[in-house]
This record gives structure tokens, C-alpha cells and sequence, in this order.
């Protein structure tokens, strides 16, 4: 996940829930999934956020309006 928030200068409010309380359960069609949400580290973001900016490039639009290094979230299954 990416907390962008369309470039804005803070992060969603929705990324601070889940860096509190990291494990989570989300729904995936009608499957039901408990996961842990995970902040990558620098060394991790980057590659996910090059593709994602190349994949859909409004991300891109998105890190230009902002100073804020715009989170990449990993989720992992428990």
C-alpha cells in the first residue's frame, strides 16, 4: 500500500492506525485475511516505489507535490 494522500503534505490518517496497531484483517473479495503491516525501510521502498511510479504514473504527479517521503507499506500474513 502507499500512504501518498494524492501528495499532500502529511501522511493519510489511515497510516498512523496501522503503524499503531499493525495487525490487521482485511477482505480480499470474500475472503477474509489477517495480516501485519509492515513500513519498508528505505532500503526496501525503493525499488517498490520506482515500479509503482512507473506502473501508474499519477504517483509520480503525487511525490513532485510533496515534500514528505510518501510511505510504502508491506503486508505480511500472520
Amino acid at each position: 500500500m502507499f500512504a501518498s494522500k494524492n501528495g499532500t503534505p502529511t501522511n493519510p490518517d489511515w497510516y498512523y492506525n496501522v503503524v499503531a496497531n499493525p495487525e490487521v484483517e482485511v477482505e480480499v473479495g470474500t475472503a477474509r485475511l489477517r495480516i501485519v503491516v509492515r513500513v519498508a525501510d528505505n532500503g526496501a521502498r525503493g525499488p517498490i516505489w520506482a515500479r509503482q511510479k512507473q506502473e501508474v504514473p499519477q504517483f509520480a504527479a503525487h511525490e513532485a507535490g510533496t515534500e514528505r517521503t510518501i510511505p510504502v507499506i508491506a503486508l505480511e500474513p500472520r
